[in-house]
């Protein structure tokens, strides 16, 4: 799969991306969710997105804070996902933004007055040959 320039933010596109699906019906979404923030460095962040982006579904943003909202007892960095203004969205739940800001704190991530993180620079954008990039795009022509 050819990587297109990015639309917006700091992630670079796939060129076929099926964004006009439907993400929960494409095969593979949650394990391409999944791969895209466990590869995610601590420090650094992206948005839901940057993860729906790379995930092949850029409208997806939505479903992925839904997918990661189910993910409190697995070992995957959800707490390194915010929202388009850098900000913790609670999506409803009243500790698990003080456990997400006290764990990217602990990481070395700094937020402003208002609460956001600078995504200028924490925001994470994977290498071509990255292994998550590698991942996403096996079996790719």
């Amino acid at each position: 799969m050819r990587l297109s320039p990015p639309k917006r933010g700091g992630v670079t596109c796939p060129a076929s991306a099926p964004g006009d699906l439907t993400p929960v019906t494409q095969e593979g979404f949650a394990e391409r969710v999944r791969a895209v923030v466990a590869a995610i460095p601590a420090g650094l962040v992206l948005t839901y997105g940057d993860v729906a982006t790379l995930a092949g579904s850029p409208r997806a943003a939505r479903p992925v804070g839904q997918l990661l909202r189910q993910t409190l007892g697995e070992e995957l960095p959800w707490h390194r996902v915010v929202n388009a203004s850098g900000a913790i969205s609670s999506g409803g739940d009243v500790h698990r933004p003080r456990w997400q800001r006290e764990r990217l704190a602990s990481e070395g991530v700094r937020f402003d007055a208002q609460g956001r993180i600078d995504l200028a620079r924490y925001r994470w954008t994977p290498s071509k040959g990255s292994a998550v990039v590698a991942f996403l795009h096996e079996g790719d022509p």
